[in-house]
């Protein structure tokens, strides 16, 4: 269940960090 725990966050950490970066991308594109 650790394994789990501490990759689940990470995940979604990374998930939100793409998603960021991707919006000040087509912020600056646009």
């Amino acid at each position: 269940t650790l394994p789990r725990l501490l990759s689940a966050p990470s995940l979604e950490n990374k998930h939100a960090k793409l998603v960021s970066c991707g919006a000040r991308h087509s912020a600056i594109l646009t």
